[in-house]
């Protein structure tokens, strides 16, 4: 047993000498040879470490394992599918835009239309209210004895007063004035210079158009004469009924009708 272990011991010391001699003899050539060291270092280097390759994992040597993500996008039905509902919605636009730009015109001229009516019967309740001033030198009629005198006949509407409008001591033609409706043009005109009879009103005298025949057309007009005579007094007050209508010359759907009642101011003595 002893025996054994001895053998076991002087192998193990023999490998290790064997082990360190190439080291000693690597010392000796570096004393010797010191140029070639680096060689020699190289070689040591070499022996003891054992041959390992380095590998790199570079992106070239990977293994493609990037899972494919699906593609996003719109086909082809899809697309016009798009474009037909959006081609609605842009004519549903369009058409609400056109119908509002529509009605907003048609209210325009409908309101341009009243208050040109309405400014017309200003005008005429104005004028009609001064009939008579300046005395009975400023009368119209057949006798000359009136503050208004009207015709409303189917071939003629008019009327015809005079007053002192320019605090002129004798009265001449062009106090004598009038408004009559106008059958060539559809339209009501102001006129001076008249014959102070309402049934000659169409003979003469020089008339001028109240409204615009391009835009508005009159389609009636009526004077309606009334008067009231105290029997006591002999005093006469007259007044007049006046109804117009009107309508659109581009679309005749849309008319108004205005009518008012004029108190002249002026009295009659008899």
């Amino acid at each position: 047993m002893l025996t054994d272990i001895a053998k076991v011991t002087n192998q193990l010391k023999t490998h290790a000498i064997l082990c360190k001699e190439p080291n000693k003899e690597l010392t000796k050539k570096s004393n010797t040879e010191p140029s070639t060291s680096r060689n020699t270092a190289r070689y040591t280097e070499s022996k003891l470490i054992p041959d390992t390759k380095l590998t790199f994992n570079t992106a070239s040597n990977a293994p493609h394992n990037i899972i494919k993500q699906p593609q996003k996008g719109f086909t082809l039905v899809e697309v016009l599918i798009c474009l037909l509902l959006g081609s609605l919605l842009l004519s549903m636009v369009i058409g609400l835009y056109v119908t509002n730009v529509s009605h907003s015109t048609k209210t325009l001229q409908m309101s341009r239309l009243r208050t040109d009516l309405q400014a017309l019967v200003g005008v005429i309740e104005n004028d009609i209210r001064r009939a008579g001033y300046g005395g009975d030198q400023f009368m119209v009629g057949a006798a000359q004895d009136k503050v208004i005198d009207s015709s409303n006949t189917n071939n003629q509407k008019c009327i015809v007063y005079s007053y002192n409008y320019d605090d002129a001591t004798t009265p001449t033609t062009s106090h004598v004035m009038g408004f009559r409706y106008s059958t060539n043009s559809k339209s009501i005109q102001f006129g001076r210079n008249v014959d102070p009879q309402a049934s000659n009103c169409l003979n003469g005298g020089y008339w001028v158009n109240l409204t615009d025949p391009n835009f508005l057309k009159i389609t009636a007009l009526s004077f309606i004469e009334t008067s009231h005579t105290n029997p006591t007094s002999q005093i006469t007050l007259r007044s007049i009924n006046i109804n117009i209508t009107g309508e659109l010359v581009e679309n005749s759907a849309y008319s108004y009708q205005i009518a008012t009642q004029i108190q002249v101011r002026n009295r009659e003595y008899h």
